[in-house]
């Protein structure tokens, strides 16, 4: 992981890691490339698909229900964090759109 934020490739080497399964059965592998995608990235269905890829994996294999819990805590947060900044730019949004309109009103003296 250190590696791959080291050089300039850093999504592509998370795509090869996700593709040949290196760490596949650790929840931090998911969680650590699924972050990097959010916030660097900025692309909120990759980060969304990696964590539920990963979800899926753990559920398949009750060894791994440990894994599990933490990759299902942390697309509980995600999801919240996604809600939330939603929330925030339509919030945003509207505050414009009535700076907006009350800009074009004529004067009313």
């Amino acid at each position: 992981m250190k590696y791959a934020q080291s050089v300039e490739e850093t999504e592509d080497v998370f795509d090869f890691i996700i593709d040949k399964r290196i760490g596949a059965d650790y929840a931090s592998t998911y969680i650590q490339i699924a972050d990097y995608v959010e916030k660097k990235v900025q692309d909120l269905s990759k980060a969304e698909s990696l964590l539920r890829k990963g979800r899926d994996h753990f559920m398949k294999q009750d060894s791994l229900l440990v894994e599990l819990k933490k990759i299902e805590k942390v697309y509980e947060e995600f999801e919240k964090r996604v809600r939330n900044n939603h929330t925030r730019i339509v919030s945003r949004m509207v505050r414009n759109i009535q700076k907006q309109k009350d800009s074009i009103r004529p004067n009313e003296n």
